[in-house]
């Protein structure tokens, strides 16, 4: 597998590629989402790298309708997602995952950073901005 996926700091989930994304990789990480969000808890998700290359052709279209498939739950669930830009074999991919296109595409915060640190301490931000949103909605 290409992909480690890291729930030992629940609700802060993180995930690293190795090598180029296959579609195994792809089902493995959706598995675990299902888990994740079958627990109805909020979590939030990092990428500290990113795969090498493009991965498998079609892969995309898979990618984007598991999102769709999944956006009410993703949207209800998931506080966030934060990767790190020029991590793997394309630089330029973190830049074009900034753009506004992408994060239409998303039911959830999704941010860009320039280090693991700063993606983490923005995942971090978003659950406590959550449990904040939680709370205030429990007392109307």
């Amino acid at each position: 597998m290409a992909v480690t996926i890291d729930d030992g700091g629940w609700p802060l989930v993180r995930v690293d590629y190795a090598g180029p994304l296959r579609l195994a990789d792809h089902e493995s990480l959706t598995e675990a989402m299902d888990r994740y969000l079958g627990r109805e808890q909020r979590f939030a998700v990092v990428f500290g790298s990113r795969p090498d290359g493009r991965g498998e052709p079609g892969l995309a279209k898979v990618q984007f309708d598991w999102l769709r498939g999944e956006a009410d739950r993703l949207a209800r669930w998931c506080a966030g997602w934060a990767m790190v830009a020029g991590s793997g074999t394309d630089p330029g991919a973190g830049e074009r995952g900034r753009g506004a296109a992408v994060q239409a595409l998303m039911p959830f915060p999704r941010y860009v950073a320039d280090t693991v640190d700063e993606a983490v301490t923005w995942a971090a931000g978003q659950l406590d901005g959550a449990a904040e949103q939680l709370d205030g909605a429990e007392g109307r």
